[in-house]
């Protein structure tokens, strides 16, 4: 059935508490509207500003009380209710509040008879929540429930802005999220809870940045929410730096690892050294360049797996011959303790497919982690460089 989605979203009670809210999540994404504004998907009468932000703290919760306590007390009374820095959360709040720790006190056990496990630090977060009524709180975790959000504490814990923003503004941000082609925006917004900190008109400009240097942005944010957290500039700088380096399908790439943002330009470098060495060390015909975009998993490889593997195919005397590109890749995403394993149990004399067929015994073998360690710990003499550099790359954390 063709819907017109303009006039669906302009319905008043989209953003009312009537539960004909819900019945927009059925929708499917409407073709040919690609040009609307975010104005356009707001009820009629109503422009991005309408939408509030914020709900102001009630007056019910803090109250103006002319005997209060001196402010060196109620220092002191917040430090022992866990505060770090008591004179930032006074200095916070409006002064005719006249913040009274008994108060402060009462919110904290509000907090933990709703099952929040750190009231302390989401005050510190979000100081106006000492002014907010446990209705408003009760209210918003209903809200969140009736929404999809399983566990609202904890989506609150993640973000505790959210008990700030109006029932109203949540509804527009999902919708938006919606129309922009995520077919779950809360199960989004559930992993990243910040993504509710952007305005209307910012959460639909930064799609559409993404949009227009050609990512998927559904993919984008399914595959990781926290992409949308890094800035145009900062995007625009890593696809400059992947293009120097001959990279092409670059929207691909971080669209399957969008953690390619936390690496530096220098880590990734330096993979890339290394799998060219090893490249040209063998006469392979391929570039690394393509090894990597082929399979991402490469630029996560910690550089003292890639030169301990070095070691391994030494060890096992390795001819160009005998030796291809997809061997290569296999060796550099496999677990690095099977191939160690199977290491210990193989006989270099009998070459590096036997090797191989090693490490897939290992791998289904299932064998712990601490067990394969002892192994590796174990190793013949003619193994110590492996033996040293594994345990020096990959120390224990007991």
């Amino acid at each position: 059935m063709q819907v017109d989605f303009v006039r669906f979203l302009t319905h008043e009670s989209i953003f009312a508490r009537e539960r004909t809210f819900v019945y927009y999540f059925h929708m499917e994404k409407i073709p040919d509207q690609s040009n609307l504004s975010v104005q356009d998907v707001l009820p009629e009468g109503k422009d991005v500003n309408s939408i509030k932000d914020k709900v102001e703290p009630s007056a019910d919760n803090v109250t103006i009380d002319d005997d209060k306590e001196t402010s060196e007390m109620l220092v002191l009374a917040l430090r022992e209710c866990g505060f770090k820095n008591p004179s930032k959360l006074i200095s916070s709040v409006p002064p005719m509040w006249h913040l009274d720790s008994k108060k402060i006190e009462r919110r904290i056990e509000d907090l933990k008879e709703r099952g929040f496990d750190d009231p302390v630090t989401m005050i510190e977060w979000l100081p106006t929540i000492i002014g907010l009524t446990t209705d408003n709180i009760d209210h918003k975790i209903q809200d969140l429930k009736e929404r999809g959000f399983n566990d609202p504490i904890k989506t609150i814990e993640s973000f505790p802005t959210i008990l700030g923003y109006s029932i109203d503004n949540i509804d527009a941000k999902i919708a938006v999220l919606k129309w922009k082609g995520l077919s779950d925006p809360v199960n989004l917004i559930k992993r990243r809870p910040n993504i509710l900190g952007y305005s209307l008109e910012n959460l639909t400009s930064k799609i559409e940045d993404l949009e227009n240097r050609g990512f998927d942005v559904v993919k984008l944010l399914e595959a990781d929410p926290g992409a949308f957290g890094i800035s145009i500039e900062n995007i625009d700088k890593r696809i400059g730096e992947l293009k120097e380096r001959g990279f092409k399908n670059i929207e691909k790439i971080i669209e399957r690892l969008p953690t390619i943002f936390g690496m530096t330009i220098e880590n990734i470098d330096r993979r890339l050294s290394l799998y060219r060495k090893i490249v040209d060390l063998y006469h392979l015909p391929v570039d690394p360049v393509d090894m990597m975009e082929n399979d991402t998993m490469l630029f996560s490889s910690k550089p003292d797996k890639v030169m301990i593997l070095a070691r391994v195919l030494r060890e096992f005397n390795v001819l160009p011959e005998e030796f291809t590109p997809q061997m290569l890749t296999k060796l550099l995403v496999s677990n690095l303790e099977n191939v160690l394993v199977a290491l210990t149990e193989s006989n270099p004399d009998e070459g590096v497919r036997k090797l191989f067929k090693k490490i897939d015994s290992v791998r289904k073998e299932k064998i712990s982690i601490d067990k394969k360690r002892g192994i590796i710990g174990a190793m013949p003499k003619r193994l110590e460089k492996i033996r040293r550099d594994y345990f020096r790359g990959y120390p224990s954390d007991k």
